[in-house]
């Protein structure tokens, strides 16, 4: 898995401690989501330390098929499976590359980075920085793995971004531009290729 054990425990910690961590697996892959992240992940490619780290939080680990939201103060709440978010389906669909800028923008407490579609339009996006700093190819299996595709996005009015391989993908929910008061900054960046 090409994400940092760090930033995968937090995520964890952090989902569990808020809304709820969704835990499923179908077949030999596992998912794990948070309010604006997922991790769908082949097992075998799982370092045991993560997986140790969801069953410290959960408890347990759903049976193939099933699925879960388990968080801190309601305990594991079974879901129905149809509710399952086929990460590695939409990532499929994911085919406009994003570049990753050095130019990052604080709100509030939290940091974000702009990300550039590629394209001549040069469409700019905001993403949490946690998501640029999880991803690192040190961390990749290199028994089930041996790349690292992404940021990628289906179109350029998208809602998430990907990353992903052939044993992991990573999907991170963009921060909505309008949402901020930084929005005139980074609508102004599309007019500067970033890279330059």
């Amino acid at each position: 898995m090409f994400i940092t054990q760090k930033a995968f425990r937090a995520l964890i910690k952090q989902a569990y401690t808020g809304a709820g961590l969704t835990v499923g697996r179908r077949e030999e892959r596992l998912l794990f989501c948070g309010s604006y992240w997922g991790i769908e992940v082949m097992r075998e490619a799982l370092p045991n330390k993560s997986l140790a780290a969801v069953i410290e939080l959960t408890g347990e680990l759903p049976e193939d098929g099933g699925l879960f939201k388990a968080t801190k103060e309601g305990g594991i709440q079974y879901e129905i499976p149809e509710t399952y978010w086929d990460i590695t389906a939409a990532a499929e669909k994911a085919k406009d590359c994003y570049k990753v800028s050095n130019v990052m923008v604080q709100s509030g407490d939290k940091v974000y980075r702009v990300l550039q579609a590629e394209s001549e339009q040069r469409e700019t996006q905001l993403i949490n920085n946690l998501f640029i700093d999880a991803v690192d190819p040190k961390e990749m299996n290199f028994g089930y793995e041996s790349y690292i595709e992404g940021p990628l996005a289906a179109g350029t009015n998208t809602h998430a971004v990907y990353w992903k391989n052939e044993a992991c993908v990573m999907a991170a929910f963009l921060m909505r531009k309008e949402d901020m008061k930084e929005n005139e900054l980074v609508e102004f960046l599309k007019g500067i290729d970033l890279e330059e």
